[in-house]
């Protein structure tokens, strides 16, 4: 009768630490493929975009009118494809910051201040 071999310790440690990590990624939301993180909206239903903190921000719009105003194509390499489901807020939030999207449709999606969808941090430091 063979005895089968046991694995060693560092081979636990190596099992023991890709079950962590694969929980970790799970409980992030990693692997959530689902719609629901998802709008039904795309880059070419934006109207307009805005940027507000503590002082008015600019604003990106599909045709500007004013000199201030900045031209939506800027942005628009950087715009998610769909648009992601803005993230509830913390109660003790302070911040502020917020990425205003409107549709053209009139709806309007408010991103910020404390938290963004990890698409929207990307947009927001362009």
């Amino acid at each position: 009768m063979e005895r089968l071999s046991r694995p060693g310790f560092g081979s636990g440690l190596l099992i023991g630490g890709l079950v962590v990590v694969i929980v970790w990624l799970g409980t992030s939301g990693a692997f959530n493929l689902s719609s629901s993180s998802h709008l039904p909206y795309h880059p070419s239903d934006i109207a307009s975009i805005h940027l507000q903190s503590e002082i008015s921000g600019p604003s990106f719009l599909s045709h500007p009118k004013r000199l201030d105003d900045m031209p939506l194509e800027l942005v628009g390499g950087f715009l998610p494809d769909p648009l992601p489901r803005p993230l509830d807020q913390p109660q003790s939030c302070d911040h502020t910051g917020y990425l205003i999207v409107k549709l053209k449709n009139g709806r309007e999606l408010t991103y910020g201040p404390c938290s963004y969808p990890w698409q929207i941090s990307e947009l927001w430091a362009r």
